[in-house]
C-alpha cells in the first residue's frame, strides 16, 4: 500500500529535524549511535540518488574508522571537527550561514536571513530562538522544512498541494542553492570527514525531496 501524504509529510518532518539537529547541535556523549556504521547502513531512507548513496557509503567508512578508537576519543575527534568547521576559534572553515556564500559582501545577516524569516512567517513557523543563530543557518532552514511538513500533515488535502509547492520553491531558493559550496568547504577542511559526508547526505535528501514535491504538485 502506498503511504498517505500525511505519512510522507511526517516522515519528511522527522528526517529534516534529525539532519537539522545534527548541524545545529554540538555532538554530545550519549549520541554515539551516530558514530556506528550500522546506524548509516540502516538509514531509514534508501539511497534515491547518487549523492545519497555516495554519502551513506562515506558515513559507513568514516564511522568504521572511528570504531578503531576508544569511544571517548572517537567522539572528541568528531566534536573537534564540528568546532573547526562550524564554530571556529576565529573564523569557521565551513560557515553554515547562507549569507556568507550568497551575498557579494560575504557578511553575516545578509538578505538570505530576511528571506528565510519571510518564509518562516509564510509557513507559520516560529524561529528557533534557543539556537541563537541567524535564520539562514542551514540547520534552521532544515528545521523550517520539518515544521512546515509537520504542519502540512494536519491540513486538508487541498492545502497540501500549495504547501508542497511552497516547500519545493524554498528548497530550490535556499538550502539546495548553496549546500554544495558548504559541503566542499567541509570536505577541504574536515579532519575526520564525518560532516562533509553528512552534508552530502543532506544534499541528496534535498534533491530527492525536491523531485518528490514537484511530482506531487504536478500529479
Amino acid at each position: 500500500m502506498e503511504p498517505s501524504w500525511q505519512e510522507v509529510a511526517l516522515f519528511r518532518a522527522g528526517l529534516y529535524r534529525f539532519l537539522g539537529h545534527c548541524l545545529l547541535e554540538y555532538p554530545q556523549a550519549g549520541r554515539q549511535a551516530l558514530l556506528q556504521p550500522d546506524f548509516w547502513r540502516n538509514f531509514p531512507l534508501a539511497p534515491a540518488n547518487d549523492a545519497m548513496g555516495a554519502a551513506l557509503d562515506k558515513l559507513v567508512g568514516v564511522t568504521h574508522g572511528l570504531q578503531a578508537k576508544p569511544q571517548d576519543e572517537a567522539l572528541e575527534s568528531v566534536q573537534t571537527e564540528y568546532t573547526d568547521l562550524f564554530l571556529g576559534s576565529g573564523e569557521p572553515k565551513a560557515p553554515p550561514w547562507e549569507s556568507l556564500y550568497r551575498t557579494p559582501e560575504k557578511l553575516m545577516f545578509g538578505s538570505p536571513v530576511f528571506q528565510v524569516r519571510e518564509a518562516m512567517a509564510r509557513f507559520g513557523v516560529e524561529a528557533a530562538e534557543k539556537y541563537r543563530q541567524p535564520e539562514d543557518h542551514l540547520g534552521l532552514e532544515l528545521m523550517l522544512l520539518a515544521a512546515a511538513s509537520e504542519a502540512a500533515s494536519l491540513r486538508e488535502e487541498s492545502d497540501w498541494r500549495e504547501s508542497a509547492r511552497l516547500q519545493a520553491e524554498f528548497i530550490a531558493a535556499h538550502p539546495l542553492g548553496w549546500i554544495g559550496d558548504l559541503e566542499k568547504d567541509a570536505a577541504a577542511h574536515g579532519a575526520v570527514g564525518f560532516y562533509a559526508a553528512l552534508l552530502g547526505l543532506t544534499r541528496g535528501v534535498l534533491q530527492w525531496d525536491s523531485e518528490l514535491l514537484r511530482e506531487y504538485v504536478s500529479s
